[in-house]
């Protein structure tokens, strides 16, 4: 596990495979890099949550995305998160629900590196995602 501070810049460039039907096993993703915005597990490993940060039901799925940008403004968003470079552990999907075409879920992800983010870049991203009606109940765009 490396803990990194600071913005990291992946050399790879992000691919974009918006597709309902997309399933892609686990193993076979070639250079493609995971990103995950979110709390980091005791374990290592994300596992579906029994509840969403939205406050709805736990779906049995961890969202994963193909977009560091994506991944590290939810790690703003949400107290004690990071930005976390993963690796799916099962099957790939798109996630049915969002009109991104790198959002993807899967069951299990194993937390390969995660990165802190600097205040700055915390508080531009939130900011940002205020604009656009992010809601701020429970907390969740402050730090505690």
């Amino acid at each position: 596990m490396t803990v990194a501070k600071g913005r990291h810049e992946h050399p790879h460039p992000t691919p974009h495979l918006r597709s309902p039907a997309v399933s892609l096993q686990p193993g076979r993703f070639g250079a493609m890099t995971w990103w995950h915005g979110g709390r980091y597990p005791q374990s290592g490993i994300l596992a579906p949550q029994p509840m969403m940060r939205s406050g709805r039901p736990g779906d049995g799925f961890v969202y994963i995305t193909t977009d560091r940008d994506l991944a590290a403004t939810y790690a703003a968003t949400l107290r004690g998160s990071w930005l976390m470079e993963v690796e799916p552990l099962s099957a790939v999907e798109a996630d049915p629900e969002s009109m991104l075409d790198t959002s993807f879920r899967c069951l299990y992800a194993k937390v390969l590196r995660r990165y802190e983010l600097s205040r700055a870049e915390r508080e531009h991203r939130r900011a940002v995602m205020s604009r656009f009606g992010y809601p701020e109940e429970n907390g969740s765009l402050h730090e505690g």
